[in-house]
């Protein structure tokens, strides 16, 4: 069960001009690839707002050890940043 795992949430901010669909791919696809994060239930993603020229995204993950928290968000921020670089999308 998912009784002991515990939750991030990760606020990323894309410009608006960049199409919703692309932007939930990405951030599901890359949280995928981090081997910490849990395929049950896996990463989704909701819109949370958006302001005039960004829409912010949350990213929602889930994993099993809460001691490595910190350093999971660290990594996703990192995979995340290299990943929207590699899409040529500005965050």
């Amino acid at each position: 069960g998912t009784s002991r795992s515990v939750r991030i949430r990760l606020p990323v901010s894309v410009p608006r001009k960049v199409e919703v669909g692309q932007v939930f791919q990405l951030l599901t696809d890359t949280a995928r690839k981090h081997p910490l994060v849990l395929e049950d239930p896996g990463p989704s993603v909701s819109i949370a707002n958006f302001t005039g020229a960004n829409v912010d995204y949350l990213l929602t993950v889930w994993v099993a050890d809460a001691a490595k928290m910190g350093k999971i968000q660290s990594d996703l921020r990192l995979m995340l940043l290299h990943a929207f670089e590699n899409a040529d999308i500005p965050v």
